[in-house]
């Protein structure tokens, strides 16, 4: 069988940039890492979806508590030392991930913008469960969240 999947490569700057502004709706620049990872998974489904590409350029994993973004999910658990793009603005404390500075947008069309501050609006009264809920297959639950493009 033949891998006719998309090449994927994980802008880490785009995507610090893009947790960024997630993280800059909680008006704290603190998130639980599980809601941030389930926004920002949605927000890159959503982009694929509606563009074609994704904004992150991540690959999916499937996780207990469903879907994340793979290279994401494991720049939450790095040390500085293996991600100093991602740990110079980022940090994890315990459940959670803060921004220690601002990275900016300048890595982020508008398009990506938008729609992050569009998932943040949507999910503003969302704990991290409703969230993982809302990632969670239709086929499985047959409601729920964001409905993708079927595999082919």
């Amino acid at each position: 069988m033949e891998d006719t999947e998309m090449p994927h490569k994980l802008d880490v700057h785009k995507t610090v940039q893009a947790v960024a502004v997630l993280l800059h709706s909680d008006r704290c620049d603190r998130m639980s890492y599980l809601r941030l990872l389930k926004l920002l998974y949605i927000a890159d489904r959503e982009s694929l979806a509606e563009t074609g590409r994704s904004m992150t350029g991540d690959r999916v994993l499937a996780m207990k508590h469903g879907p994340v973004l793979s290279e994401v999910y494991n720049l939450v658990d790095a040390t500085p030392a293996e991600s100093p793009a991602w740990s110079e603005f980022l940090r994890k404390d315990g459940y959670h991930l803060e921004l220690v500075r601002d990275p900016g947008t300048s890595e982020l069309p508008r398009y990506d913008l938008r729609k992050l501050r569009e998932i943040a609006a949507r999910y503003k009264d969302c704990d991290e469960w409703a969230n993982t809920r809302a990632c969670t297959c239709r086929r499985q639950t047959g409601k729920c969240g964001p409905r993708w493009p079927a595999a082919a």
